[in-house]
């Protein structure tokens, strides 16, 4: 093993990822099933009256942004944490992005801050 494989391996914020994916991986699965649950609510009050519930529809979409949040944290697109680091989602996923801080390279704060730590830059 190199030097930088034994100093990732032994970094705090790496394992405590590992503990936030698992949290949100069980979020995730809590999620799931709430919007199930309003899934098959909707479908019954369509039935039998013709329309869905308007309260359901916004919290259908905002468990589906919160579900989009999670995944993107769980897939490192996104170093932000969703809630409840973050407030809860309101509306579609474009909109939750403008209120929140697009994710910069490890070379870009580098150069922002006066260090240079290129050699560790993140791709894209």
């Amino acid at each position: 093993m190199n030097g930088d494989t034994k100093k990732h391996l032994a970094a705090r914020s790496t394992w405590l990822r590992l503990v936030y994916i698992v949290l949100f991986g069980i979020a995730f699965n809590i999620a799931e099933a709430v919007l199930y649950a309003v899934v098959a609510v909707q479908f019954l009050f369509k039935l039998f009256s013709g329309r869905p519930i308007d309260a359901l529809s916004r919290l259908g979409q905002s468990l589906a942004s919160y579900v989009y949040a999670i995944i993107v944290f769980l897939t490192f697109r996104d170093e932000d944490m969703p809630y409840p680091f973050a407030a809860w989602p309101k509306g579609p996923p474009e909109a939750n992005k403008a209120t929140r801080r697009p994710r910069r390279s490890k070379a870009k704060a580098a150069a922002d801050s006066g260090t240079d730590e290129s050699s560790e830059a993140e791709p894209g």
